[in-house]
């Protein structure tokens, strides 16, 4: 059977990241995964819940040759139990991967690491409920955006402000007033993939984000960012 999963590299900052079909990793990898694994996944009630705790971790496991724990900060924040290698493609090798995250949509999950950064990943289905809850994520001044009238572009806003607040991973902020789009936008045409330059406002100071959105099919877009937070810009 061939590899279900994709993989590629995002050139601004040499960020690992694979996404692939929640049935099509399963398929590929359950006989793989441990006793100790299945047992907490079926902890969850929702058969939905399972099979997305599953697939996370088995896409994981077929990326690196040694077995990752993922386990969670007090913010619920995911990270490896121990630095891991990520085996990318063409010969590519990423060591001493220690931040880590994930999304998953209806069918599909992504994944994302670094050595160094912290990285947040969001994957988004095409929805009509995002539309009745824009006001919710956009400011007012973003909902006077000609994308904003777009439900392509309300889906990749707000998979790019969740993998953003998802990047920051500290504490609940509200996205309409603390996670704002920059002015220098895409064009509206370019629902293929491109970058969002996004300020993040915190207690500890203002940071300034460029997170990445890429579609993966007609209904289906990928936002991800990496950054160090130790210093506002």
């Amino acid at each position: 059977m061939s590899t279900p999963w994709h993989q590629f590299i995002c050139p601004q900052n040499q960020t690992p990241i694979a996404y692939c079909d929640i049935d099509a990793i399963l398929a590929f990898a359950e006989q793989k995964l441990s006793p100790d694994l299945w047992a907490a996944a079926m902890a969850f009630n929702n058969p939905k819940r399972q099979r997305e705790y599953l697939a996370v971790r088995a896409l994981l496991q077929v990326l690196t040759p040694t077995s990752v724990s993922i386990l969670y900060d007090p913010n619920r924040k995911p990270y490896p139990e121990q630095s891991f290698e990520w085996i990318g493609e063409e010969g590519n090798c990423f060591k001493d991967i220690k931040h880590i995250n994930f999304s998953h949509t209806v069918h599909k999950i992504a994944l994302i690491g670094h050595t160094t950064k912290s990285v947040g990943i969001d994957i988004e289905h095409l929805h009509l409920r995002v539309e009745k809850v824009k006001h919710k994520f956009l400011s007012s001044s973003e909902l006077q955006l000609p994308h904003t009238n777009d439900r392509t572009w309300l889906t990749i806003f707000w998979a790019a402000k969740e993998a953003a607040y998802k990047c920051w991973g500290k504490k609940e902020i509200p996205f309409a007033s603390q996670l704002l789009l920059g002015k220098e936008l895409p064009a509206i045409d370019n629902r293929v993939g491109g970058s969002i330059p996004m300020q993040l406002l915190t207690d500890e100071g203002v940071f300034d984000l460029s997170v990445q959105y890429l579609a993966i099919d007609s209904q289906t877009f990928m936002a991800w960012t990496a950054h160090h937070f130790s210093t506002p810009q």
